[in-house]
């Protein structure tokens, strides 16, 4: 892939790594798919549209109590956040999937918050 200007394909400053404001590491993801734009912005969309619905299962999984439910939501989520370059995001799904694997709900609730800041941030960087 060719950056033009110091931008990457996505239009935004290219970078040897994730800025420390960012949530998701844009040149990454693009070399993830040898720059192929439109698999981005698919991923993107899919993102977009998943994650509402995992976190309301989230929720509704900590509100139940349903450990079994709220480790394969944080697991979905870390594994999402994964593939989307994104590691703040990921790191703190993971946290959350290792206390409820532990049996310690009230640790997995207790990351939630920062995990959906976190995914609000990443929501709002992402290409339409």
């Amino acid at each position: 892939m060719s950056e033009n200007n110091g931008e990457n394909a996505i239009g935004h400053p290219a970078s040897s790594g994730a800025s420390q404001d960012r949530v998701w590491d844009r040149q990454r993801l693009l070399d993830r798919y040898d720059g192929d734009m439109e698999t981005v912005i698919e991923l993107c969309q899919a993102l977009r549209q998943d994650m509402p619905t995992k976190i309301a299962r989230l929720h509704m999984a900590a509100a139940s109590g349903d450990l079994e439910a709220f480790v394969a939501v944080a697991h979905s989520i870390k594994g999402i956040c994964g593939t989307m370059a994104a590691e703040p995001c990921r790191a703190l799904a993971l946290e959350m999937e290792t206390a409820a694997r532990a049996g310690d709900l009230n640790a997995a609730t207790g990351v939630l918050p920062l995990l959906l800041a976190c995914l609000e941030k990443l929501l709002g960087e992402l290409p339409e």
